[in-house]
């Protein structure tokens, strides 16, 4: 990207904005779907504090829930699939 090249600046912001939504999961998280990021949320006992990973922290340590952590296994797979997709040379977003 060459200074001042607007169109360029456009196309990464545009895939940096995609790459963002690539990380949301539509079901939420386990017990509180408003929260739709599977990298970071607000933690079930930490207040504010950033959790990462909260879709399978939550169903490991807080549910006790195997099989709920491998459905988040697998959307969190998925995510960064196609959020390397959205970010991969040559990619349109």
């Amino acid at each position: 990207m060459g200074k001042g090249d607007t169109a360029a600046f456009r196309r990464l912001n545009a895939q940096l904005m995609q790459d963002e939504r690539d990380l949301l999961s539509r079901a939420g998280l386990p017990g509180r779907p408003w929260y739709r990021h599977q990298i970071y949320a607000p933690g079930m006992d930490t207040g504010y504090a950033t959790q990462r990973l909260p879709g399978l922290n939550d169903a490991l340590f807080l549910q006790n829930d195997p099989a709920t952590a491998k459905a988040y296994e697998a959307r969190l797979y998925s995510s960064l699939r196609a959020a390397t997709r959205t970010l991969a040379p040559g990619s349109d977003g």
